[in-house]
């Protein structure tokens, strides 16, 4: 953990997104490599929670195994848009069978809760085997965030692997980053996630 000061900087949406795809990487500070990043076709209605809907969907292989599995973003099936959103973690089971293997409701802040900046959601990446939830947002302290899951085969779950924060304030360019990986992630399961919990890489 440690912390930066930037005196001089150009554009600062441009320094955001530097922050951001820095969040992505691993401890090594090597680019996660993207299987998936993109939105593509829906899958059933029926696989989800009837109390849920799909917001986007992310495919690619959450498990390791080589099938295409699928991220599903949701929210809840009726309410309002102030309301944390979900992730359900689908795996292929062959043809058009699938199987909830993971879920989490408050996986994803509210589309609100970027502040200035709007929807927090700044993307989702899957590698073989796990996957990335990136967040941002903040009006004069922007801020990124981005969790890391890999999937534990031996107990059939996804757990927290790493956590990258930053945070840079617009007005002093003063810029401060936490990183916590595998050894200090509390081996935390999924479905206990919360992306409230600012415990899970502190800034000082």
């Amino acid at each position: 953990m440690r912390g930066i000061a930037m005196r001089k900087y150009g554009s600062m949406w441009a320094l955001l997104a530097g922050l951001t795809a820095c969040a992505a990487a691993g401890p090594e500070g090597a680019k996660t490599p993207v299987a998936s990043n993109a939105r593509q076709q829906a899958v059933p209605e029926s696989a989800l929670p009837a109390d849920r809907r799909a917001e986007h969907v992310y495919r690619g292989d959450l498990d390791g195994d080589g099938d295409g599995d699928a991220l599903v973003v949701t929210a809840p099936a009726t309410g309002n848009e102030d309301r944390a959103r979900g992730v359900v973690l689908l795996v292929h089971e062959g043809d058009d069978s699938w199987r909830i293997a993971a879920r989490n409701d408050r996986a994803v802040p509210c589309s609100s809760c970027g502040g200035a900046m709007g929807d927090p959601l700044a993307g989702v990446d899957i590698v073989p085997g796990g996957f990335v939830l990136r967040f941002e947002g903040g009006s004069r302290e922007l801020w990124s965030v981005a969790y890391r899951f890999r999937h534990e085969s031996a107990r059939a779950r996804w757990v927290l692997d790493a956590v990258d924060r930053r945070v840079l304030d617009r007005a002093t360019g003063e810029a401060k980053q936490a990183h916590v990986g595998p050894a200090d992630t509390r081996q935390l399961d999924f479905a206990e996630f919360d992306p409230d919990d600012e415990a899970l890489a502190p800034i000082d």
